[in-house]
């Protein structure tokens, strides 16, 4: 779909899930069908989905991206779904 377009397999994600969420690692994770072009979604148990980019980018960029959802989503009138963790946890905590 997109020109050097990243593949992101279930393995792929609970590999990712086990190495930087244990606590997360025994959720079952299933692929999301999506009308997007440019992100793949995962469902992590029930209540938790992780979205990835596909097209390959500016991490610091993804990152603020991220920032300034949350930040809208704490300003908005009704509950909404908030960013919970980073692209990568802070392995220094």
């Amino acid at each position: 779909m997109h020109d050097g377009q990243l593949d992101v397999t279930t393995d792929l994600v609970k590999g990712l899930i086990r190495e930087q969420f244990p606590e997360w690692s025994a959720l079952a994770v299933r692929a999301v069908s999506s009308h997007g072009t440019v992100n793949a979604l995962f469902r992590i148990g029930d209540e938790l989905v992780a979205r990835f980019p596909i097209v390959p980018g500016d991490p610091a960029a993804t990152r603020k991206d991220l920032e300034d959802e949350a930040d809208a989503a704490g300003r908005a009138p009704r509950d909404l779904a908030v960013p919970d963790a980073g692209t990568h946890r802070d392995r220094r905590a």
